[in-house]
Parts: C-alpha cells; sequence; structure tokens
C-alpha cells in the first residue's frame, strides 16, 4: 500500500484541471502516483487506461476474459 504525497496530491489536481483527457479526482491520483513511483497501472477502466497513456505511463489492461484465464 502506497501513501500518496502532498506532490501525489499537487500532480493530481494539475491533471484534473486538463480537460484532454478528463480524468476524475481518484484516477487522477491513482496516475500520479505511477508518475511519482515510475511504475505503470493495471486496470479494468479502458477510459482511465486510455488517460494514462497520453500522460507517457505504462499501461496494462485488463478485461473480464483475461482475469478469467488467470
Amino acid at each position: 500500500m502506497i501513501e500518496p504525497s502532498p506532490v501525489d496530491f499537487a500532480t493530481a489536481t494539475r491533471h484534473c484541471a486538463n480537460l484532454h483527457p478528463s480524468l476524475r479526482a481518484g484516477d487522477a491520483l491513482h496516475l500520479a502516483i505511477c508518475e511519482h513511483l515510475h511504475s505503470s497501472l493495471v486496470s479494468f477502466d479502458v477510459e482511465l487506461c486510455r488517460a494514462v497513456r497520453h500522460y507517457g505511463i505504462q499501461v496494462h489492461p485488463l478485461s473480464i476474459g483475461s482475469a478469467e484465464a488467470s
């Protein structure tokens, strides 16, 4: 578990201010933490994966079919 830092919250605020791609607050915070930790994001959320790619973060999209195969 990662505790968000003040820098993560500031970065998330900047991401939310951008209209394209549009991000919800929680999604922006996840993106900010990934950026801060130089890590990738794994998600079922197709729109979030699309937005995260815009910021150059590595994404591992999941689908229900891929989860059942594991």
